[in-house]
């Protein structure tokens, strides 16, 4: 059961955040509406809200493709050349994007603790602004965590033989 359920979360967890983002923004925009139009009284913090849920998305949306394979790259040259060569060609952009998404992450790292340090709010909700920039984190760090599955997958797959799906989270 509790393997189960963590493999489900595995496959499916920036898709989880992301619906609940997505149904975030549409609710508070919809009270908004509904404020503006029909009680001729617009809130002041909907529009920030909905930007810092926009920013979250995007992150998100990092670990997302890679774990589809759907980063933008060129099919048409791996396809085109032999099996074991495109393998290999991807295999090293992967672990090139690794390499970037790890030190984009570490940055990231960086870039939240000084602001941390500024003690900087947002104008109109009051949040700190090291809350919006932690979306930073997260997002490079799953898609460090993607890159360690498909680098994982791959070389089990080729080089160990393969393994049952059900014998690892690892999809």
């Amino acid at each position: 059961m509790f393997k189960k359920v963590i493999f489900k979360l595995d496959k499916h967890f920036e898709e989880y955040l992301l619906a609940v983002l997505l149904v975030m923004i549409s609710v508070v925009m919809m009270i908004q509406v509904v404020m503006r139009y029909v009680f001729n009284s617009a809130l002041s913090w909907p529009e920030e809200f909905c930007r810092y849920c926009f920013i979250y998305m995007t992150f998100l949306t990092i670990g997302y493709c890679v774990q589809r394979q759907s980063m933008l790259r060129l099919d048409i040259i791996i396809k085109s050349i032999p099996k074991i060569i495109g393998d290999i060609m991807e295999f090293i952009i992967w672990i090139i994007c690794l390499v970037f998404f790890g030190y984009m992450f570490f940055n990231a790292i960086a870039l939240v603790k000084l602001t941390i340090a500024s003690k900087r709010t947002t104008p109109t909700m009051g949040i700190p602004f090291y809350i919006i920039y932690i979306s930073t984190i997260l997002g490079f760090g799953l898609g460090v965590l993607r890159y360690i599955q498909l680098l994982y997958k791959f070389i089990r797959d080729r080089i160990g033989g393969g393994a049952k799906k059900e014998e690892s989270i690892w999809h």
